[in-house]
């Protein structure tokens, strides 16, 4: 059983994917996709489901780059206010309804 400590930062306004990269990497190794599951299944144990997401409604989602498509098209994991698993698509910028997943300092 694997054991590890994050915390959720926005990332305001990122001009682009390098920059999103940039500003998240302070924080240290990108945490794997799954780590956002079990994030969900223990919180959700503890708590109201939709508190699992920040006070502005944004996403919660993993900068992982394992997700990267064909061309420079990049996609990466979220859950919704509604507690619900999806992937996005970036489209050129982040908006401040993104919130990330890093390791906790």
């Amino acid at each position: 059983c694997q054991t590890r400590k994050f915390q959720i930062v926005p990332a305001d306004d990122c001009k682009d994917w390098n920059e999103l990269t940039e500003k998240l990497a302070v924080y240290g190794e990108t945490p794997e996709s799954q780590w956002l599951v079990a994030l969900k299944s223990a919180y959700c144990k503890l708590t109201d489901p939709k508190l699992f997401t920040p006070a502005d409604n944004s996403l919660v989602s993993v900068h992982d780059h394992s997700w990267q498509g064909p061309g420079e098209d990049m996609f990466f994991p979220s859950v919704s206010p509604l507690g619900k698993f999806l992937f996005n698509m970036y489209f050129g910028n982040f908006s401040r309804r993104y919130h990330w997943l890093v390791p906790a300092k």
